[in-house]
């Protein structure tokens, strides 16, 4: 009888101790689930707060150059052959610059507006305008265009703004690049002008993108989780100098980039793309030694 009673306390025991270790299973994996979805619950608030303000700039600049792309394609001369007279291109150039000269003086997320006209059309290498904000970013300044003759058409720097879109014919998002006349770096919306098959010119803006990778560094998650911006084929285009390595791998839609980030970064996390039309891509690094305060 006593020995029964052994068995029985033996199996008791056990049973003790499997329902506690089934207990204590089911709550760490209850623990990291909660864990996990206050992550994504936290990087949904990113992306919607953060990431919105920035995709609303890239918005604001295509919609501006559309409109002034539409506008200005409604009062090209049916007689193409008038914007060779000097007089009559000034005064073109004029009436165009005033309507760039406004949008850029209202819109404060556009670095600058331009207008660049053919110089095969034109005979003149500097027909049409540009216009910037100033370096206090108050008031807005008319300068003298690039001499496009003056440069490669591969010069990227000085003109590529003009023969990348050219060449490809249809509106184009450059990636980040020195605009020397900006005097810093630049991300450019452009698109060329047609009337029938002849190119009339290009409508650009470019955004100061030394001011958009102050916006994603001021991005945060818990005490230590920052920002980073991909490029389309998964290079590292902007990551506040943080060291992280990024494996130089071909990148598809549906990419998550395997970081190699420092000693302590022990998560990624990928949000919705910020640069729509390059297909960039934002991610968060989460250290591990971050935690969510009470």
């Amino acid at each position: 009888m006593k020995q029964l009673q052994k068995h029985l306390i033996i199996i008791l025991v056990m049973g003790i101790m499997l329902a506690a270790a089934l207990i204590g299973g089911i709550s760490t994996f209850t623990f990291r689930e909660i864990s996990s979805n206050d992550n994504r619950a936290i990087m949904k608030s990113i992306q919607q707060t953060d990431m919105e303000e920035l995709n609303d700039t890239l918005r604001v600049t295509a919609q501006t150059v559309n409109a002034l792309t539409a506008s200005y394609a409604d009062i090209v001369p049916d007689d193409l052959s008038l914007l060779k007279d000097p007089e009559f291109l000034s005064a073109y150039e004029d009436k165009t610059e005033n309507l760039g000269y406004h949008l850029l003086s209202e819109n404060f997320k556009i670095a600058s507006l331009y207008y660049r006209l053919s110089p095969e059309l034109t005979n003149n290498p500097q027909a049409g305008y540009t216009v910037a904000r100033s370096a206090d970013g108050i008031s807005v300044l008319k300068l003298t265009p690039v001499n496009l003759h003056k440069f490669d058409e591969d010069d990227m720097n000085h003109v590529g703004w003009y023969y990348v879109p050219v060449s490809r014919k249809e509106p184009t998002w450059l990636p980040p690049y020195y605009n020397t006349m900006m005097g810093g770096q630049c991300i450019s919306y452009v698109r060329p002008i047609y009337k029938g098959d002849t190119l009339i010119g290009i409508v650009g803006a470019d955004i100061d993108f030394d001011e958009f990778c102050k916006r994603i560094n001021n991005m945060t998650a818990y005490e230590s989780g920052f920002a980073v911006l991909f490029g389309p084929r998964g290079d590292l285009l902007f990551d506040g100098n943080r060291s992280v390595h990024i494996p130089q791998e071909t990148s598809t839609r549906s990419w998550t980039p395997p970081v190699t980030a420092s000693p302590r970064a022990t998560r990624i996390t990928r949000t919705v793309s910020s640069w729509k039309a390059a297909r960039s891509k934002m991610a968060c690094v989460w250290p591990s030694s971050s935690r969510k305060r009470n």
